[in-house]
C-alpha cells in the first residue's frame, strides 16, 4: 500500500490540514503534470504520467474523511467488509426515517433543515473517528466508518435535492 501520507508531504494521522493538503498536492501537481514532460523522454513521460495519477489518487483519498479512515483502517490491516451489516438495529430505522423524510420532503426550508441535521452527525461521527484514532480504538473506528458512509450517501442526497428543487 503506497504511502499517500509520505507522497504529499503530510504527518501520518486522521486529521488532515486541509489547506496545507491542498498546497501540497498542487506543488507535486505542477512538477509531476505530464505536460512539464513533453519534451523528455517517452519513459520519462510515462513516469511522469504514473506519478501524477498517484498523486492524484492520494489526494482524492486524503481530502475525504471516509475515504481517509478507509485508508488508515488498511494501513493497519483492517479490510473494510462491506458485506458486514450493521445489526444495530436502532442505527438502521434512524438512517431509513432520515432517508424516507429526504425522499418524501418538497418544501425547501424543510429540506435545509435535513441537510442541516445529517451535515451535523455526519461531522459527528468524523469528530468520533478522529478520537478513536487518536485512542488507537480500531474497532470503534470501523464501526464508525460503516455509519459515516451511510451518512455520507444521505449527505449527497440531500445536497442534491436542494440543488435540483
Amino acid at each position: 500500500l503506497e504511502d499517500y501520507f509520505e507522497l504529499l508531504s503530510m504527518p501520518l494521522e486522521f486529521d488532515v490540514d486541509k489547506k496545507a493538503l491542498e498546497e501540497n498536492f498542487k506543488s507535486m501537481q505542477r512538477t509531476t503534470h505530464p505536460d512539464q514532460f513533453a519534451t523528455k523522454s517517452k519513459a520519462e513521460q510515462e513516469e511522469a504520467a504514473e506519478l501524477s495519477s498517484r498523486v492524484n489518487q492520494a489526494y482524492v483519498t486524503l481530502r475525504d474523511p471516509l475515504e481517509r479512515a478507509r485508508y488508515l483502517m488498511q494501513r493497519e490491516g483492517i479490510e473494510e467488509n462491506e458485506s458486514e451489516l450493521i445489526t444495530d438495529t436502532e442505527f438502521l430505522m434512524d438512517v431509513l426515517e432520515l432517508q424516507e423524510k429526504i425522499e418524501t420532503t418538497k418544501d425547501q426550508k424543510a429540506l435545509s433543515e435535513l441537510h442541516q441535521e445529517v451535515s451535523s452527525r455526519y461531522e459527528k461521527l468524523v469528530d468520533d473517528i478522529s478520537q478513536n484514532f487518536k485512542l488507537g480504538n480500531l474497532s470503534e473506528v470501523e464501526s464508525s466508518v460503516k455509519s459515516l458512509s451511510y451518512f455520507k450517501r444521505m449527505l449527497g442526497s440531500v445536497t442534491n435535492k436542494l440543488d435540483v428543487d
